[in-house]
């Protein structure tokens, strides 16, 4: 005799994810872009299931930033909307450099969600108007939990998918000895080996675990009924 399973009601969900790292006449630029897939159960249990790499870039060293602008709303502007997830977030490293930069992406009329994000060394999170202030630990803990729980998948046949490899190895934790966390590519934060793609890869991930970039469709088509 068969005993019949209960039946949960189970939502799958996919958004894309864009991180770009800015980097400075030293260092290079890189964009990443992850395809995150979550699952919302009948109990409400939201849950990231999988981070898919799916595009890796990194500009020319000193390539100008307008350059850069046009090129990552290009691509995201340019997306299918038929074969691609609707909800689309687009994370820039405001940081030093970033800065202005933000003011130029701000300027653009882009089809996704926006938000800048200001690396700190601080412990907390915090947020004023479309900028985000993330400690570094943060950033770098996003992407060593997703790689421990083997959500995060990148295909070897992407462009730049060795690099990010290297970095990824090369990324370490040093701790001060007044307790304070220091994370980068050999010596200290951006010194030694580039770090680029592995912060693009850390922003990207960390905004797909955001529960402000985490709306179910139904919840968008609700506020799109009430016309807010």
């Amino acid at each position: 005799m068969y005993k019949l399973e209960p039946q949960t009601d189970i939502e799958t969900e996919k958004s894309l994810v864009f991180g770009l790292d800015l980097g400075s006449v030293s260092d290079y630029s890189a964009l990443c872009v992850i395809e995150a897939t979550r699952t919302i159960s009948e109990g409400g249990k939201d849950e990231i299931t999988q981070l898919a790499c799916v595009s890796l870039k990194r500009w020319q060293l000193r390539t100008p930033y307008q350059q850069i602008v046009q090129e990552v709303v290009k691509k995201i502007n340019n997306l299918d909307p038929f074969t691609t997830p609707k909800q689309k977030t687009l994370a820039v490293d405001g940081t030093g450099v970033g800065v202005a930069v933000v003011d130029l992406f701000r300027a653009e009329k882009i089809n996704s969600e926006f938000c800048a994000i200001s690396i700190t060394g601080g412990s907390t999170v915090g947020k004023t108007g479309d900028v985000f202030f993330v400690p570094k630990m943060d950033l770098v803990g996003c992407v060593q939990l997703a790689l421990q729980n083997r959500i995060l998948k990148t295909s070897p046949a992407l462009v730049e998918a060795a690099t990010l490899m290297s970095e990824l190895q090369n990324f370490k934790a040093t701790i001060s000895a007044n307790g304070h966390a220091s994370f980068g590519a050999g010596a200290d934060w951006r010194v030694g080996n580039n770090d680029d793609l592995v912060l693009a890869l850390a922003m990207a991930v960390w905004v797909a675990n955001r529960p402000t970039f985490r709306v179910t469709e139904k919840t968008r088509n609700l506020f799109r009924s009430l016309n807010l």
